[in-house]
């Protein structure tokens, strides 16, 4: 049975072999993708017949961290070993997945999908990379459109939101305390209207409802000229599209970037569903779905910046996701979300 590991200093050419099934002569290097908010990513160069690198991800350094974030890590350890395979989208393959009973400690070896780029949460994207990104999005909705049989065995273990309402309050006076001198105008009163609502808009039916992604966003997409694909799988559950929809366009494009060519993206969106085979879903429906699923942008940045490590990118990346998604939900004109 091949071993968990947690560092990349305990990757060897013969445990790579194992998972791999293949022989891999030599470890020629490795060296860590992305700033490791939640977990750690590790590219693997080495020499084999057929394959040449992969990502390792392991939990985060922090083991007190590792301890709250096991039910996220399980949530993807499932996704890559039960989930990916079924479905359309453009995300890694999987070549091993694994996790302790507890939950803290995990690994998983996937495709390396470099040359690929990954999106900048901080600078933005370009129309057309939303547009790719979408496609790709909807790819994931579409298969698993209001199917309740379907959606059933593939859901997550039930959340007890009550938790969250109580943590969401801390998280955001910590957010505030930490963020309000840098925060643009408009932001801070639409965070603050979140706290006091956050578990009924948790608990929120939807119609229709899908498998989502939950924090589709441009960290967490690598690009091609003609392509986009999605990693950081953490964060799955059955939800609104439009929650998914709304957060990515909310946090993805620069104010009036989103504001120049959102009605366009958003029939993109809807064009890619249709052509997988969904009907019966316009327009109007979308955009009221993406008013409800908007407020996951202030849910996501508040609780994300609570949760994660320090980092200077991450506290300019949260400060830009409450901005973008503040800006968003009050162009939709404030209105309520419950």
């Amino acid at each position: 049975m091949v071993s968990i590991v947690t560092e990349p200093a305990e990757v060897t050419a013969g445990w790579l072999s194992e998972v791999l099934n293949v022989r891999v002569k030599e470890i020629t290097a490795h060296q860590p993708i992305g700033t490791g908010q939640m977990s750690r990513n590790f590219r693997f160069e080495f020499i084999a017949d057929g394959l040449s690198s992969v990502v390792l991800k392991v939990p985060a350094e922090d083991k007190s961290l590792r301890e709250l974030a096991a039910t996220v890590y399980e949530r993807e350890v499932r996704f890559y070993a039960d989930l990916a395979s079924l479905l359309p989208c453009r995300t890694p393959a999987c070549f091993f997945a694994a996790i302790t009973q507890s939950g803290g400690d995990f690994t998983l070896v996937l495709e390396d999908l470099a040359p690929a780029q990954q999106g900048d949460q901080i600078a933005g994207c370009t129309p057309a990379q939303a547009g790719l990104a979408l496609k790709n999005l909807a790819l994931l909705h579409a298969p698993t459109w209001n199917d309740s049989e379907l959606t059933a065995h593939l859901a997550p273990a039930p959340q007890d939101n009550s938790i969250l309402g109580e943590i969401y309050p801390l998280a955001h006076t910590q957010f505030m305390e930490r963020y309000s001198t840098r925060l643009m105008d408009h932001t801070a009163d639409v965070l603050e209207a979140l706290v006091p609502h956050v578990v009924a808009w948790l608990n929120g039916t939807h119609d229709p409802f899908t498998l989502t992604h939950a924090d589709y966003r441009l960290d967490n997409l690598l690009f091609t000229a003609d392509s986009a694909a999605a990693v950081d799988w953490q964060t799955i559950r059955i939800g609104s599209p439009g929650q998914d929809v709304a957060y990515f366009l909310g946090n993805s494009l620069p104010i009036e970037t989103r504001r120049e060519n959102e009605d366009t993206l958003l029939k993109a969106y809807l064009d890619a569903l249709f052509d997988y085979g969904v009907t019966g879903y316009d327009l109007d429906q979308l955009k009221a779905d993406c008013v409800l699923g908007a407020w996951s942008g202030p849910f996501t940045a508040v609780l994300g910046a609570f949760a994660a490590t320090d980092t200077e990118r991450g506290d300019e990346m949260f400060i830009v996701m409450a901005d973008r998604s503040a800006a968003q939900i009050l162009d939709q004109g404030g209105r309520p979300y419950l």
